[in-house]
């Protein structure tokens, strides 16, 4: 259509040139009218496609906004349930069970250095990792302790006897 308006508007211009101004005249009306009326109600109809296309873009571009805030905020959620879950396996699977081994040995430690200590005390071991490793360790640590008491107890049990048989015979010898 343009190119039918501009062939019309060149033709007007070569007759107006031309002295061929009545012939002009009455062309232009009729001709370029029509082409402009036709090329205005396309370029109306083309605005209007464009304005649909840019309103089902912008509107395609806010569901798409709406799905990654809610997707956003999901993973979120998710996240922190997850770093939940991780704190409290890590609570009942670390933290407490040494703080449990902590306290049976800090009793036996404390009933020893109180002179009422029992050294057939044992810290209970339910796992083979780390912190059971450390707690056998302070059980057989309690059984040397205990046997190494127990001997003394014996010696000194033996240098008692010794003692009153030195001081019977003393006696005697008196």
């Amino acid at each position: 259509n343009y190119q039918v308006y501009k062939y019309t508007y060149d033709t007007a211009e070569q007759l107006s040139m031309n002295m061929m101004k009545k012939l002009a005249q009455s062309y232009v009306p009729n001709l370029m009218q029509s082409g402009a009326n036709t090329m205005e109600a396309q370029l109306q109809e083309m605005k209007s496609r464009n304005r649909a296309m840019i309103d089902a873009s912008v509107e395609e571009q806010h569901k798409i906004y709406i799905r990654s805030v809610i997707l956003t905020c999901s993973a979120t959620v998710i996240g922190i349930l997850l770093a939940l879950l991780a704190f409290a396996v890590v609570n009942l699977s670390v933290v407490r069970p040494i703080k449990k081994t902590t306290k049976n040995l800090d009793q036996i430690v404390a009933d020893i250095q109180n002179g009422h200590g029992d050294l057939t005390a044992r810290i209970e071991v339910k796992s083979s990792d780390e912190l059971g490793r450390l707690a056998n360790g302070m059980n057989i640590f309690l059984k040397t302790l205990q046997k190494i008491m127990g001997q003394i107890v014996a010696n000194a049990d033996y240098l008692g006897n010794v003692v009153n048989t030195v001081s019977g015979s003393v006696d005697t010898a008196s």
